[in-house]
């Protein structure tokens, strides 16, 4: 009798540690709410062919290049974005209200004196502007991959545009781009470069290059 009732007693415990385990996965079952994700655009003319980094309305990290108009789309409005140009960290930055990301915008969130942001943006202009396929900037940024890969063999991975050497060395990279025979790349000037920033401004104050709103999720539910 002693060994039935101990049988007895094990099956309970099994039962209770089953139950519980059943309790636990239907919390699973809660309904989740993704936060909204929206479509940006890199300007200073659209720059196509820019490498992007950000995380989905769930949190998971995706990656990407901007389209032909400098648009992507996906990332949560809570998410931070990072922009690079093959090897070249271009730097990160929060969603903006409107949509639009610029190398103004990327030199701000860096961080430092307003003289150093102003260095910082005209750099990533000259950069993105000179290492346009056409060298038309009016018709917007065409970054290619055949450019890109040629820009990779002299800017190992890892560099980022805040650095004065880094920068140095983009400088030369692109210079000798566009001095190779056949080339259409058009070297520009940080102070060219801020010039354009300038009249790049004047248009998205005025709303050219305003996105839609960010698109709110439907509630679903977990696995």
């Amino acid at each position: 009798m002693k060994k039935s009732y101990l049988s007895i007693a094990a099956s309970a415990v099994l039962l209770a540690f089953v139950g519980t385990g059943c309790s636990s996965g239907s919390d699973s079952t809660a309904p989740v709410t993704p936060e909204a994700t929206y479509t940006g655009i890199f300007v200073d003319a659209g720059a196509a062919g820019l490498s992007y980094a950000c995380t989905n309305g769930v949190g998971v990290a995706i990656t990407g290049l901007t389209d032909a108009d400098g648009k992507f789309s996906g990332c949560g409005v809570s998410s931070t974005v990072k922009f690079s140009l093959g090897n070249l960290d271009l730097g990160s930055m929060p969603y903006p209200t409107n949509g639009v990301f610029t190398p103004t915008l990327l030199a701000e969130a860096s961080g430092g004196t307003a003289e150093e942001k102003q260095v910082i943006a005209n750099n990533i202009a000259s950069t993105l502007l000179s290492i346009d396929a056409d060298g038309n900037p009016y018709n917007g940024i065409q970054i290619t991959e055949a450019n890109v890969a040629t820009f990779n063999a002299t800017v190992p991975a890892g560099s980022a545009i805040t650095s004065p050497t880094v920068v140095a060395q983009v400088a030369t990279t692109i210079q000798a781009m566009a001095e190779a025979p056949g080339s259409t790349l058009v070297v520009v000037t940080p102070a060219e470069a801020q010039n354009h920033l300038e009249i790049t401004a004047e248009a998205i104050n005025a709303g050219d290059f305003d996105q839609p709103a960010p698109i709110e999720p439907a509630v679903v539910t977990g696995a």
